[in-house]
């Protein structure tokens, strides 16, 4: 991954911002203030309702107004749809991050959700296909050329077009995003554990690996990080990516199984002799092969997720700068302790549950201290 191809006319951070107007007043670090706003978290198919104070919601800074509304609209389908990335979002330091977090992950949201919004495959892949045709715009230089907020009407695509150049980030990774969402269009059980694997690295870890370049570009003043750290920051974005990946999985079984689908691979459903139909089956109690079924996964997102929390000397050399980037396995281990606790019950109830200000807490924690709670 360390040959990544980044987009054209842009080679680096203090590139992008030399050639033309910042779109961020770094002076400015306002925020909103006064009243609470209620905030959801897409959980199991339902919407539950959170309050958060609107003082910690970020104001994203911009000279230009059209500028600010498309960043403020991937921060809103964040607190919407995806309640554990916006409170990762709200503990950047610096605006230019925060934004491009923002984009980053509303546009994977937004690509995760095609297949739930089109009625048949074909309708899926030309909508996915118009998202790939803009990125590789970016890098084909020809929407740096004319203007991406003249030939585009998604403010999501918008605003992860201006993070591309911005932050001159590689092509790679989105395209295994692309790859990972074009599979979803199609009935996602995959044959073996090592695919599902595969598929929370590229659904997930790209973004991580991704939003840690952000974070070493941001920290090192626009330098692309060295080969040997760019590598490491890889290699700890997928364990990460899969432990958040099948974490994130899990937690919508009960979603999932209503569309009458599951991601529980088919090696692991012979290893427990369970059929599909008793996987998506709400309505029956959960028996004994359901509840192994689910623990073969969560024991390898445990497996990756200790894995990148224990390496004290690989996590000793990565940027403190890019740490942020890995929270996402706080989420996942806060998920898994619960989902241990409840007898690997996928189905439980009590799983579907807003987080609470436990998790909260252990993010802000493990921001402070730079290391995975």
């Amino acid at each position: 991954m360390d040959q990544w191809r980044t987009p054209g006319g842009y080679r680096n951070l203090q590139d992008f911002e030399a050639r033309q107007p910042s779109s961020l007043e770094k002076g400015e670090t306002g925020c909103r203030t006064g009243s609470t706003t209620e905030t959801h978290a897409f959980t199991a198919g339902r919407m539950s309702v959170h309050t958060f104070p609107t003082s910690w919601e970020p104001k994203f800074p911009t000279v230009l107004e059209a500028q600010r509304q498309d960043y403020e609209y991937c921060l809103q389908q964040l607190r919407q749809m995806e309640y554990g990335a916006y409170l990762i979002n709200v503990l950047h330091a610096e605006q230019r991050a925060r934004c491009a977090h923002a984009a980053l992950f509303a546009f994977n949201l937004q690509l995760a959700r095609i297949k739930d919004s089109v009625s048949n495959e074909d309708m899926g892949r030309l909508r996915l296909s118009f998202f790939r045709n803009a990125v590789h715009g970016i890098y084909d230089g020809s929407s740096a050329e004319t203007g991406v907020r003249t030939s585009i009407s998604s403010p999501t695509l918008r605003a992860l077009c201006e993070t591309i150049q911005r932050f001159a980030l590689p092509v790679e990774p989105f395209e295994a995003l692309f790859a990972a969402r074009e599979q979803d269009l199609k009935y996602p059980q995959p044959h073996t554990i090592q695919d599902l694997v595969e598929y929370t690295q590229a659904s997930h870890g790209s973004c991580i690996a991704l939003h840690a370049r952000i974070l070493h570009a941001v920290g090192a003043n626009g330098e692309p990080p060295k080969r040997e750290t760019a590598q490491l920051l890889d290699r700890v974005a997928m364990d990460v990516g899969t432990a958040a990946g099948l974490a994130t999985l899990l937690r919508g079984a009960p979603y999932h199984a209503a569309r009458l689908q599951t991601y529980v691979p088919r090696d692991v459903m012979e290893a427990w002799k369970i059929s599909a139909k008793e996987l998506v089956n709400l309505q029956v109690q959960s028996s004994v092969d359901r509840r192994g079924a689910f623990q073969s996964i969560a024991l390898v997102a445990e497996e990756y997720l200790e894995r990148a929390r224990s390496d004290k000397e690989t996590w000793k050399r990565i940027p403190r700068s890019c740490r942020l980037a890995f929270l996402p396995a706080v989420l996942a281990a806060d998920y898994l302790r619960k989902l241990r606790a409840s007898g690997y019950d996928a189905f439980d109830r009590r799983l579907q549950l807003p987080m609470t200000p436990g998790i909260q807490l252990r993010l802000l924690l493990s921001r402070l201290i730079g290391r995975l709670l």
